[in-house]
């Protein structure tokens, strides 16, 4: 009886045992892993309306050669909201808007990922980038950062590619970072500056708006014309 009784406790702590370590620990592995968030600190530079634009130039805004015999082509994409899986469709449809379009630029204009994992879809985001081998300028939204990775951390990521233009630009308008300007140049001139605003709520902050005026400011002392100006931001484009 006392033996039987032992086998059944051996038995009882084997199960015990393999569900502690096929289910429990994963489990609480699992849990502990997304509790813990991602973060990254500002990589930007320090701003004010008095900063030299000439020092911070290569760090507010990039160019982009455009061709000079025909006209430009510049592809605005929104609203992708990319996972962590599933993502084929809409991947399929990206490579053929982007292989009958045939740009010179894509602009990514914020709400791009949509999943608690945005570090991971942000990875495959870059990677299908990349894999067009056009330049393309991302936005980061207020959707982007739901998620274990903040901000910092996803424009970190962002400024780390091989096609990518995003810039995280200054790091003190009220934490909204990814506020840069892309020339397009044809040779050592260009036509048009394209102002890209990194956004939370929709609006823009007073902080950005200076900004912008001491960009565009710097931009004009330093080439001949700029024709306008275009502020993509959650899927609508301002020109002013």
């Amino acid at each position: 009886m006392k033996r039987e009784m032992r086998k059944s406790s051996k038995v009882f702590l084997t199960i015990a045992l393999c569900f502690h370590l096929v289910v429990t620990l994963p489990v609480a592995t699992f849990f502990i892993y997304i509790s813990i968030p991602l973060t990254h600190s500002a990589s930007g530079f320090v701003w004010s309306t008095d900063t030299d634009f000439y020092y911070f130039r290569n760090l507010s805004g990039q160019e982009v050669q455009m061709p000079n015999n025909r006209d430009k082509r510049i592809l605005l994409l929104s609203d992708l909201d990319i996972g962590f899986v599933f993502n084929e469709s809409t991947f399929r449809r990206m490579d053929k808007i982007i292989d009958q379009a045939n740009p010179d630029l894509i602009i990514l204009a914020g709400n791009n990922i949509g999943n608690f994992f945005n570090h991971m879809a942000t990875t495959q985001l870059i990677n299908r980038m990349d894999g067009y081998e056009i330049p393309w300028a991302p936005i980061l939204s207020r959707a982007d950062e739901r998620g274990k990775a903040d901000r910092n951390y996803l424009a970190n990521m962002l400024g780390n590619t091989s096609f990518g233009l995003f810039l995280y630009g200054p790091n003190s308008l009220s934490t909204v970072s990814g506020n840069y300007f892309i020339n397009l140049m044809h040779g050592n001139t260009f036509h048009h500056t394209l102002y890209l605003f990194g956004m939370r709520d929709g609006t823009l902050t007073s902080g950005q708006t200076s900004w912008h005026q001491w960009a565009k400011d710097g931009n004009q002392s330093t080439y001949t014309v700029i024709n306008d100006i275009v502020i993509p931001r959650d899927g609508k484009v301002i020109t002013i």
